[in-house]
């Protein structure tokens, strides 16, 4: 498990690197709700599945080390994990972000293919939902052996970076993606 959980300390390195722009202020503006998490004063909200638990707390450290001085400008970071260590979710917040969101996923794609070999992208669309803009980034590469799909959703709200990032273990590409097309209708963004 902490191989994964280096894995996508590395991804959220890359999206904290995209998002640093020097400011060094943070709006830490979220809560734990009964069912998830709600960020930016409720603008951003995710439904956590009952069999994820949340390992901020002991794996958080960790990312906040993997990002080193872009850290500064990570506001929120919040991990979850199921029991097995096979499905990590990541949500994190970048504050004040003026970098725009297809120069965002096209930094996030380049950084990680130089530090994953043979990564391979196999989405990389955007769309829109309640009127604001997403970018999802769905990644499949081996890591000490082990396959891994990821998928990211980047988005913008009120000037900060928002990255969801889905991380599961397995050979079955198309029940990996089924399972994070479901997980990612628990996002909602007002």
């Amino acid at each position: 498990m902490r191989n994964l959980l280096k894995c996508i300390g590395l991804s959220l390195l890359v999206v904290s690197l995209v998002a640093c722009d020097g400011k060094s202020e943070s709006e830490k503006s979220d809560a734990h709700t009964q069912s998830g998490l709600s960020l930016l004063a409720g603008k951003v909200t995710f439904a956590i599945p009952p069999e994820m638990h949340d390992i901020t707390e002991t794996q958080g450290a960790l990312f906040k080390n993997l990002l080193g001085t872009s850290a500064k400008n990570v506001a929120v970071i919040h991990v979850y994990s199921d029991s097995t260590g096979q499905r990590v979710i990541a949500l994190t917040q970048m504050t004040k972000n003026s970098v725009s969101m297809s120069e965002s996923a096209r930094q996030f794609i380049s950084t990680m293919s130089i530090n994953i070999p043979k990564l391979q992208v196999l989405t990389d669309k955007s769309f829109t939902i309640n009127n604001h803009q997403m970018r999802r980034i769905d990644m499949r590469y081996r890591l000490y052996n082990q396959p891994l799909f990821q998928s990211s959703l980047i988005t913008q709200v009120n000037g900060s970076l928002i990255n969801l990032q889905i991380t599961l273990a397995g050979d079955n590409l198309r029940n990996m993606q089924s399972e994070v097309d479901d997980l990612f209708t628990g996002l909602q963004i007002k």
